[in-house]
């Protein structure tokens, strides 16, 4: 996989979470383009996005957060080893 890019991220959003983040998505997407909000629609193509994909970013980030403040200090390095 190369470092930066869309393929790099692995799927983190449970199977029942994508598929209410497709649904949710998807009407927020319909409603913001009818009602003409832009930032309903970005939000709902966030969403439709997290569903269609299995990946967020803010769990992603929240996640590695989270394990960095419990891990030995080899495992973050070996984090940040992975990372590059």
């Amino acid at each position: 996989m190369e470092h930066g890019t869309f393929t790099e991220h692995h799927v983190n959003v449970p199977p029942a979470e994508r598929v209410l983040s497709a649904l949710a998505g998807g009407a927020l997407l319909v409603g913001g383009l009818r009602r003409g909000s832009l930032g309903r629609s970005l939000l709902g193509a966030a969403l439709v996005l997290r569903g269609a994909s299995g990946h967020c970013p803010v769990r992603h980030l929240l996640e590695v957060d989270a394990v960095e403040r419990h891990a030995t200090p080899e495992f973050v390095d070996s984090l940040e080893h992975q990372r590059r």
